[in-house]
């Protein structure tokens, strides 16, 4: 457990605080490995290890519907302990069986955001390079790990030689509650969904979506976890042939979407299109749609913790660090009389 001196209590009124210290008992620490083991062997997982605390954490000052308030789940302490037992096994199968495409760089050993950035990086300087322009469309999936189709992806995970089982034992039926200061709601039943605040939810998420880089034919895409990018260099000679081919993509990305019970966020879904000064009009009329919907065209998106502008000068995503920093040491200026210049 990360926080082992956390207090915060879930839905059967355990913390961490309490489990670290029933941890430290030898008898009960055998006692829950033979039950995580029991419940692996079994494929049967307790109700009271599949129920939820839900808390609304606000997104914003002002609150005006229920998209301003965040919902973070709070596991059983349990269902953590066992979810790690159960990642630690599934990781292993399938870093060992290479099952994860090529294009996630999330769960894979020395891959991170940085690797998946500069593969668009290096394509966009490339096709800078040759006075072309490069577009890269944001997928942004709305409300991804509480629309995945559980069935669906027991089924996935078959096709990969994972016994689903276990999985669809502690999928389904699963159960929440909603907590608001010190009151509670009735417990209501999830049909759809993974569990959130666990380790397992990653990892199973790029499984879901595993297969989407089979059918992107003419462009480039990067995953990372939810994070999905699909980018196309644009020659100067071939422009309507390339932005019909990137469109061709995205219509295929939508029609994968639906027929695995999800769908994109258009309002959240960007276009971005790296270019010269010179180009930078045609640019901007350039236009793709998801759907009937046309995305927006912008000159700047963040991505992965990165703030790109159209130009690739970086001068927003250095403005915004710039900021955060000030921000910071704002925050800790009342205590610039308490302390001392000299360094130890």
């Amino acid at each position: 457990m990360k926080n082992k001196t956390s207090t915060s209590e879930d839905a059967n009124g355990i913390s961490n605080k309490m489990m670290n210290m029933v941890m430290q008992n030898p008898i009960m620490k055998k006692a829950i490995i033979q039950l995580f083991n029991l419940t692996i062997s079994t494929n049967y997982v307790p109700a009271q290890l599949k129920s939820a605390k839900i808390i609304p954490t606000p997104k914003t000052t002002k609150i005006q519907s229920l998209n301003d308030l965040r919902p973070i789940s709070i596991l059983p302490v349990l269902a953590k302990l066992l979810e790690k037992c159960v990642y630690l096994q599934l990781i292993e199968f399938i870093l060992k069986y290479n099952i994860l495409c090529e294009n996630q760089f999330g769960f894979r050993p020395f891959h991170s955001t940085h690797h998946a950035e500069l593969k668009i990086y290096n394509l966009v300087k490339s096709a800078l390079s040759k006075n072309n322009m490069c577009a890269i469309v944001t997928l942004d999936i709305r409300k991804a790990f509480d629309t995945i189709c559980r069935y669906l992806l027991c089924d996935k995970l078959e096709s990969y030689n994972i016994d689903s089982k276990w999985f669809n034992a502690y999928l389904t039926p699963r159960s929440q509650t909603v907590s608001i200061d010190k009151h509670t709601s009735s417990t209501a039943n999830t049909i759809n969904g993974i569990v959130q605040g666990g380790c397992l939810s990653g990892i199973l998420f790029a499984i879901y979506i595993n297969d989407l880089a089979e059918i992107i034919k003419n462009s480039n895409l990067t995953l990372y976890a939810d994070d999905q990018q699909t980018f196309k260099e644009l020659r100067r000679d071939h422009l309507e042939t390339d932005l019909d081919q990137l469109q061709e993509d995205c219509n295929e990305v939508t029609k994968w979407m639906a027929n695995n019970g999800l769908s994109l966020n258009t309002s959240k879904t960007e276009l971005i299109v790296h270019c010269r000064k010179k180009d930078q009009l045609t640019a901007s009329n350039i236009q793709i749609k998801i759907g009937e919907s046309i995305i927006r065209n912008s000159t700047t998106i963040k991505t992965l913790g990165l703030t790109k502008d159209s130009l690739l000068t970086w001068g927003p995503h250095i403005k915004n660090v710039t900021n955060s920093c000030y921000r910071s040491l704002h925050k800790i200026r009342s205590l610039r009389n308490q302390l001392n210049q000299k360094t130890h």
